[in-house]
């Protein structure tokens, strides 16, 4: 079996441990279940092959495994609305052909200090990232300047709703092909500087609900 689809059901209870037993899979969908639970901390282990992993609108919990890294043939990870805790694994930077990773509504944490915020140094070596959601988790302080070490390429760029705050990093003016920033829904302060005539291809920008002050640029 190559492919695993039983998203939009009525499915409860965790995942059965006889699904790690098909390591041929390439994708796998459960999304919109009522599944729990935490997620097997083999599971990039069990499917070595996997391409696509779509696991959001469920109730899973716990940490995300780190283990999800060596499923080094990966390109897209939906865990959206669930209610995964914890850091986001650097592991993910083990993923070299990963281009789209959503994380958005979760509880995953990141401080102030700069501990939890590791995974934008290590997704750097994920060139054909694409886009990326970390949207409405329990990110505080300041966006590290890491986060320029993002691939170029970047079109989505999703971090609202979380507790972050100071200057938003210039080093985002460098993403020239992102089409849509969010950055609303946070305590950012200072003013919105000239970095943001950079982003040429930008289509859709949000900075609602923030402390910025001064002129718009």
């Amino acid at each position: 079996m190559k492919y695993f689809y039983l998203n939009e059901n009525s499915l409860s209870g965790e995942i059965p441990q006889t699904v790690s037993n098909i390591s041929s899979l390439l994708d796998l969908s459960l999304s919109a279940n009522m599944l729990e639970g935490t997620l097997p901390s083999n599971i990039g282990d069990a499917f070595p092959n996997l391409q696509n992993l779509f696991l959001g609108i469920n109730t899973f919990q716990g940490q995300i495994p780190a283990s999800i890294g060596n499923a080094s043939g990966l390109g897209r990870i939906d865990l959206s609305s669930n209610g995964f805790s914890g850091q986001i694994p650097s592991s993910f930077g083990r993923i070299g052909v990963l281009y789209y990773l959503n994380l958005e509504l979760n509880k995953l944490e990141a401080r102030d200090d700069g501990e939890g915020w590791e995974f934008f140094h290590a997704l750097a070596n994920c060139t054909s990232l694409m886009g990326i959601s970390v949207s409405n988790n329990q990110l505080e302080g300041v966006i590290p300047n890491s986060i320029g070490n993002l691939p170029t390429n970047l079109t989505y760029l999703a971090m609202s709703g979380n507790k972050l705050s100071g200057v938003v990093p210039p080093c985002i003016g460098k993403f020239q092909n992102l089409v849509t920033l969010r950055l609303d829904g946070n305590s950012f302060s200072g003013t919105i500087e000239e970095w943001i005539g950079n982003l040429t291809k930008l289509e859709k920008l949000y900075l609602r609900g923030n402390n910025f002050v001064g002129t718009i640029p």
